[in-house]
């Protein structure tokens, strides 16, 4: 995302803001590392609280240091407010906001501050994929969680769950032994059934 953050979209001043917690702190530590590395400029590095609504100070902070972008990877209970008053806050109207896959999910998205944030996170259109094991499309497997649930899925990381399950059952299936009515299987032979693919 830094790369396409300072190639394509023309950034040069991203600040960057956590919530203290490893994900990310992790997250705005690497962005700026690699953001400067392709000779971008981290003007400010800072965190705010969890449970943290009121943004003023951090964004004064920011506008004080006149960034032409926002990375911010915060979860919905803080990066919503933050979105909400980053735009118009005086100095930051013209900030590009840039967010991580905690915010790529169904409870963000019908937010109008979701609106112009760009998304550093998985694929979240799948339409069209086929799982090579159980051969469903992503819209049939979307529309039996439907079926089954009553809404959508809230994250793209849906179709990574389920083909990372379908694929640990295939490989179970795959070395597997069943004797007497129990099923034993092996975890060296598992192991390497998942080894030989990935």
């Amino acid at each position: 995302m830094a790369d396409y953050a300072y190639n394509h979209l023309g950034l040069r001043r991203i600040a960057t803001l956590h919530d203290g917690d490893p994900y990310t702190t992790a997250l705005t530590d690497a962005f700026g590392d690699a953001f400067r590395a392709v000779g971008g400029e981290v003007p400010v590095a800072t965190g705010i609280a969890k449970g943290q609504t009121d943004m003023t100070s951090v964004l004064a902070e920011f506008a004080s240091a006149g960034p032409d972008g926002i990375f911010f990877p915060l979860f919905v209970p803080e990066g919503s407010p933050f979105a909400a008053q980053a735009p118009g806050f005086d100095g930051l109207e013209d900030a590009t906001l840039i967010s991580g896959a905690a915010l790529l999910v169904s409870e963000f998205l019908e937010e109008p501050q979701s609106e112009g944030i760009y998304f550093a996170g998985p694929q979240s259109d799948y339409r069209g994929n086929v799982n090579a094991v159980t051969g469903r499309s992503a819209e049939t497997v979307i529309a039996a969680y439907e079926a089954e649930y009553g809404e959508h899925p809230s994250t793209a990381y849906w179709a990574l769950a389920y083909d990372a399950t379908t694929f640990l059952l295939d490989a179970i299936a795959a070395v597997a032994v069943e004797e007497g009515g129990r099923l034993y299987i092996d975890r060296a032979a598992l192991r390497a059934r998942i080894g030989a693919h990935g």
